[in-house]
C-alpha cells in the first residue's frame, strides 16, 4: 500500500468543478486507470469510431446525434443511462466563449473524449504514454490535441498554450500528473432542445442524489452536422425561443428514483408510503416486497408493516429498479416522516394574494422552500433546522413564480426570469414572503440560520462519523479515527465547495494541509447524513475510498459541512489521510 502512495504524493487538484477518481500509479509499469475507473470503461459502451450509415445519408437531428452531443461533451453511458463522466466540462462554471474556460479546461475534455474512443486500454496506454515518464499522466502531441479541440471549441492555439501545468513545450504536447478527488456523477437528462437559425440551446437536467441543477448547453451546428460548443449556463427558468422544426423529439433517458431512498425503521402497524417516480416521468411502476411477512406494499408504494424483520421495498418500470431497506420492530418509535396537522387552507394575501397556502407553525421562520419528499405536487416551506412550517402547492407555486419573475433578455434573443428581488434565490423569495405573511420580521430569515445553524452542524458531523463507521464495520473493514487536522480540513473544504463545486481549491493548493496529503469525498443536495452517505455508498468510486484500506496512515480522517448561506444546500466531505510524511 505505502509503496503505491508514495507516488502520488505530489497530488494537485484538477479544474473549477472536476469531478473524478484519485489516479493510481505503479513504479515497474504505467497503470493510468484505477481499478474503477477500469471498470468503468468496461461499461461505459463507447461508441464506435466507424460511422454505422452510409457517408453520404443525409444528416439527421435525432435521438443518436443529441445522445453524441451530450456524451461528447463530457458524459459517459452506465447501465444505459447517461451519466456525467469522472471528470468534465458539465461541472465548470458557467461560459459563453470558450476561452472563458481555463486553458487547462479542455485536457480534461479531452481526456473525456479519449474514454470514450474505441480502442482497447492497453492500446491506448501505448499511444499516449507520456515521454516524461511512467507516473506523468496521459500525454497527447500538441498536433492532435490542437486540432481536436478546434473541431470543437472556437480557441485559439495561444491560449491552449497558456498554462505551463497542462501544456509542455519542450515535449510539445499537453499533460497533467496531479491526482483527482471522487465527486458526484449526476445523470443527465435531456429535456428540451430549442432552435434559432444553426443555434441549438440543449436544456438540460444534471440530477444528482437529491436534487438537480438546470444547465443549457448551446452548440452551433453546420448542414453537414458537424457542430461546436458555443455556451454552458445555468438558468432558473428555461429560455423562451422559436421550438426546433419538427424532426422527432429527442428520446429521454430512462431512470427511476425513489421520493426519498434513504433506508427506513417503522413500527410493527405502521404504514407508509414512498413513490417512485420514472425519466421521463409517467412510467409505469410497480412495487414488491422481499419478505411480504415482515411488510406488505400495495400499488400506489404504500406499505403496512406486519411483524418484526427486514424487507426490500423494489420499485421496477421496465429494465430500471429502484430500491430502498424497511426495518420492521416490535417496540423502537417509529423513524417515518412525519407532517405536522395541518391548518385548514387559507387565500392568502401580498404576493400570495387569490392563491392558498397552508400555516402549519405561525411563529418559526422559514428559511428555504423546496419540494416535499412524499408529494411532488407540494411545496413546503421549511425552518432551519428543517421543520415544515407551512404549505402551497406546486401549480400555485409556479404561478406566482411566472408572476413575480424579473424577464431578462438573452443576447442571441429569448429571455429567461430571475427573482424579483436582486440577490436573492427564489428560495430567499418564497421564504421571507411567507414570514411576511405570517407577520413575522423581514430579517426573520437571516436570523434564524446564524441562530440554528451552529448545533444542527455540529449534529451532523457525529452522525456522519458514526454512520461512516457503522458502514465500514458492516464491510469487515476497521473502523476510522477522527484527526484533528484532517477535521480542520475537512471543514475548510466543506466551505470551499460551496462557492467552487468539484476537487480544485478556490487558492489553486492541492489537497494538502498541516503537512498532510489527503484524498476526499463530497456530496451535495442531501438534507441529511444519511443520505449523504446514501449517495456516497450508491457509487462504486465512492464506496471505494469510504470503505477503503487507510491503515497506513492510522487510518485517520475527517468530516465538514456546511450549510450555504446562498441557497440554503447543504455540503458534505470526507476526507482520509493519504500520506503523513512523518510515517
Amino acid at each position: 500500500m505505502k509503496h503505491i502512495l508514495l507516488l502520488i504524493i505530489a497530488i494537485a487538484m484538477l479544474l473549477a468543478g472536476c469531478n473524478g477518481n484519485a489516479a493510481d500509479g505503479s513504479g515497474a509499469q504505467q497503470e493510468p486507470f484505477s481499478s474503477q475507473e477500469e471498470s468503468i470503461l468496461e461499461e461505459s459502451g463507447a461508441p464506435a469510431q466507424e460511422p454505422t450509415v452510409p457517408k453520404d445519408a443525409p444528416f439527421i437531428e435525432d435521438e443518436e446525434f443529441y445522445r453524441d452531443v451530450l456524451l461528447n461533451y463530457g458524459g459517459e453511458m452506465l447501465d444505459g443511462v447517461l451519466h456525467t463522466a469522472i471528470v468534465g466540462l458539465y461541472f465548470s462554471e458557467d461560459w459563453e466563449k470558450a476561452e472563458d474556460l481555463l486553458a487547462g479546461s479542455f485536457y480534461i475534455w479531452r481526456l473525456c473524449h479519449m474514454w470514450n474512443e474505441d480502442l482497447p486500454d492497453e492500446n491506448k496506454a501505448e499511444k499516449y504514454a507520456s515521454p516524461l515518464g511512467p507516473d506523468s499522466g496521459w500525454f497527447f502531441s500538441q498536433e492532435e490535441y490542437e486540432a481536436l479541440v478546434q473541431e470543437y471549441f472556437d480557441v485559439s492555439v495561444e491560449y491552449l498554450r497558456s498554462d505551463p501545468k497542462f501544456y509542455d513545450a519542450e515535449n510539445k504536447g499537453y499533460y497533467f500528473d496531479g491526482g483527482m478527488g471522487i465527486g458526484e456523477r449526476p445523470a443527465i437528462e435531456l429535456k428540451e432542445v430549442e432552435a434559432e437559425d444553426d443555434l441549438r440551446r440543449l436544456h438540460i437536467a444534471l440530477r444528482y442524489e437529491f436534487g438537480e441543477e438546470q444547465k443549457v448547453l448551446t452548440i452551433r451546428v453546420s448542414s453537414g452536422g458537424a457542430y461546436k460548443f458555443e455556451s454552458y449556463r445555468s438558468v432558473q427558468e428555461e429560455i423562451t425561443a422559436e421550438p426546433m422544426s419538427a424532426q422527432g423529439a429527442p428520446a429521454v433517458l430512462t431512470a427511476i428514483a425513489f421520493s426519498k431512498p434513504a433506508d427506513l425503521t417503522l413500527n410493527v402497524g405502521d404504514t407508509n408510503r414512498r413513490t417512485a417516480t420514472t425519466t421521463p416521468a409517467g412510467g409505469a411502476v410497480t412495487y414488491t416486497s422481499s419478505n411480504t411477512n415482515v411488510a406488505t406494499v400495495d400499488s400506489t408504494g404504500n406499505v403496512t408493516c406486519k411483524a418484526a424483520g427486514r424487507t426490500v421495498i423494489t420499485a421496477t418500470s421496465g429494465s430500471v429498479k429502484a430500491s430502498y431497506s424497511l426495518t420492521v420492530t416490535a417496540t423502537a418509535a417509529s423513524s417515518a416522516p412525519s407532517t405536522p396537522a395541518a391548518s385548514s387552507g387559507s387565500t392568502a394575501s401580498g404576493v400570495f394574494a387569490g392563491y392558498t397556502v397552508t400555516v402549519l407553525d405561525k411563529t418559526t421562520p422559514a428559511v428555504t422552500i423546496m419540494g416535499r419528499i412524499t408529494d411532488r405536487n407540494v411545496m413546503c416551506f421549511l425552518s432551519a433546522s428543517d421543520k415544515e412550517v407551512g404549505t402551497i402547492s406546486l401549480s400555485d407555486y409556479n404561478a406566482i413564480v411566472q408572476k413575480n419573475r424579473k424577464v431578462v433578455n438573452l443576447p442571441g434573443g429569448g429571455t429567461y426570469g430571475t427573482p424579483p428581488v436582486d440577490g436573492k434565490s427564489w428560495e430567499e423569495w418564497f421564504a421571507d414572503e411567507f414570514n411576511k405573511h405570517r407577520g413575522l420580521s423581514d430579517g426573520s430569515r437571516e436570523e434564524a440560520v446564524v441562530t440554528n445553524n451552529a448545533d444542527i452542524i455540529k449534529d451532523f458531523r457525529q452522525k456522519l462519523i458514526s454512520l461512516t463507521d457503522a458502514e465500514r464495520q458492516a464491510a469487515g473493514m476497521p473502523t476510522l479515527n477522527t484527526d484533528a487536522l484532517a477535521m480542520e480540513f475537512a471543514e475548510i473544504r466543506a466551505q470551499e465547495i460551496t462557492t467552487l463545486w468539484g476537487h480544485s481549491r478556490p487558492n489553486g493548493e492541492g489537497l494538502t494541509y498541516g503537512g498532510l496529503y489527503f484524498t476526499e469525498i463530497i456530496h451535495k443536495g442531501s438534507n441529511t447524513p444519511q443520505g449523504a452517505i446514501k449517495g456516497w455508498m450508491n457509487s462504486d468510486g465512492h464506496r471505494a475510498v469510504l470503505l477503503g484500506d487507510h491503515e497506513d496512515y492510522g487510518n485517520r480522517f475527517g468530516v465538514g459541512v456546511v450549510r450555504s448561506e446562498g441557497n440554503m444546500d447543504y455540503y458534505w466531505v470526507e476526507v482520509f489521510v493519504l500520506w503523513d510524511p512523518n510515517m
